[in-house]
């Protein structure tokens, strides 16, 4: 059985939908885990910049390599993590 790749709290990076259209540039917050649609997990995301939520495929996230909210010293996550 296969499980959620990321988990509630983790910070997350939108993949643009369309070549030459950049996401939203902060980093998404996990909120929540959703069941499978399609062979695929969703999430409900969202960066403390914006008020809406949005619900967006496991394939459109990445870790993110931004600083984490409240991060130390400028680290990213992923030197948090190491």
């Amino acid at each position: 059985m296969a499980h959620h790749k990321f988990k509630v709290g983790q910070m997350v990076d939108l993949i643009p939908s369309r070549a030459g259209f950049p996401a939203s540039s902060p980093a998404y917050k996990i909120l929540r885990l959703l069941p499978q649609g399609g062979g695929e997990y969703f999430y409900r995301i969202k960066t403390i910049t914006e008020a809406l939520e949005r619900i967006v495929k496991e394939s459109k996230l990445v870790r993110t390599r931004k600083q984490t909210e409240g991060g130390e010293d400028g680290k990213t996550l992923h030197q948090i993590e190491s």
